[in-house]
């Protein structure tokens, strides 16, 4: 079902208007399909799972921060190698984000958690999904490239292989 511009989420729109504030070459693609897990995105895509760009949030127990961890569509996030990076022992750990808590948190809803143009900037990115990637990744990994030089403007990033 094509869906017109205007009627797309406002999620969506955000991201489309920070990529072109940015001067991002490709805007981000609206699937006519549901693509709510990174296999039925890479179907729609025609694309291999691991080249789609999976973002999991956590919960910061310590002060209710958003923790968003990006990750190649095929892999796992370890929780406890993410709280070891971003809530230390003795800080309440990590928790898992409930739906309410990552719209809050992000403004996108469960499921189409962008990599960019977040609600509130979130505590950590991890964009090791293009380490060893074909250089012809989908267009939903292409935003976790343009991001990756806008982490500086962020207040508290770490970036590695988890």
């Amino acid at each position: 079902m094509k869906v017109p511009q205007s009627e797309r989420p406002e999620g969506f729109r955000r991201v489309q208007a920070l990529l072109a504030e940015q001067g991002h070459g490709h805007a981000p693609r609206w699937l006519d399909v549901p693509a709510g897990t990174c296999a039925e995105a890479a179907e729609a895509l025609g694309v291999q799972v691991g080249q789609i760009a999976k973002s999991v949030v956590f919960r910061r127990k310590s002060d209710e921060a958003a923790v968003l961890v990006v990750t190649s569509g095929d892999k796992r996030v370890d929780e406890k190698k993410v709280a070891a990076l971003t809530a230390p022992s003795g800080t309440g750990g990590l928790g898992r984000a409930d739906a309410d808590f990552v719209k809050a948190k992000t403004g996108f809803s469960i499921g189409g958690v962008s990599p960019v143009a977040h609600a509130a900037p979130p505590v950590m990115l991890n964009i090791s999904v293009c380490a060893g990637r074909s250089a012809s990744l989908a267009v939903t990994v292409v935003t976790v490239v343009v991001f990756s030089a806008m982490l500086t403007a962020l207040p508290e990033v770490m970036v590695g292989v988890l």
